[in-house]
């Protein structure tokens, strides 16, 4: 299986592979999620919920680098 492959944080696996260069896009990738998160939305709050449930969840496991998770997430 992949799991020995990766880090079991999706954040850190992403610097690993791109090194400090990729640091500051993922902050400036963060910062702009949930500055959009907290704006007023039309649909409420539970769409928000999620995308933060998710993204919260990838600093414990790497789910965001499986296509068949991710893809459907973007």
């Amino acid at each position: 299986m992949n799991q020995s492959r990766y880090a079991h944080n999706t954040y850190l696996q992403l610097a690993a592979e791109g090194g400090l260069l990729t640091l500051p896009f993922l902050c400036v990738f963060l910062i702009a999620v949930f500055r959009r998160l907290w704006a007023p939305r039309p649909e409420g709050p539970l769409i928000g919920m999620a995308v933060v449930a998710v993204l919260l969840h990838n600093v414990l496991d790497f789910t965001l680098l499986l296509p068949g998770i991710g893809v459907p997430f973007f």
